[in-house]
């Protein structure tokens, strides 16, 4: 099983790239930014948006994420939420921040 790709700039905005994979939902997670990266912090709130690349759609997901670190190396939703997507391949999902 692969991983998804994440781009971006940390802390502003994160794409993250499905790829082949074929889930049916994705736990919301974004990598811990490099130390010479601004930090993040528990309490950030993010939007996101699930793009399928191929019929060139963009669904906005209902509500915000809030951050609250989950491990030594990514931050995830305090209330455990994931994302619903439609179990096809090539999907991706825009991460933004709110308020900046």
């Amino acid at each position: 099983k692969s991983h998804p790709e994440y781009g971006g700039q940390p802390g502003k905005y994160y794409l993250v790239y499905l790829g082949k994979q074929t889930p049916t939902t994705w736990n919301f997670q974004i990598p811990k930014p490099a130390q010479d990266q601004p930090q993040l912090t528990s309490g950030i709130k993010f939007t996101a948006e699930v793009l399928d690349t191929w019929n060139m759609t963009v669904t906005p997901v209902p509500g915000e994420f809030t951050l609250k670190q989950k491990d030594d190396s990514f931050y995830a939703d305090a209330n455990g939420r994931s994302i619903p997507l439609a179990g096809k391949p090539y999907t991706a999902i825009r991460i933004k921040r709110v308020g900046r």
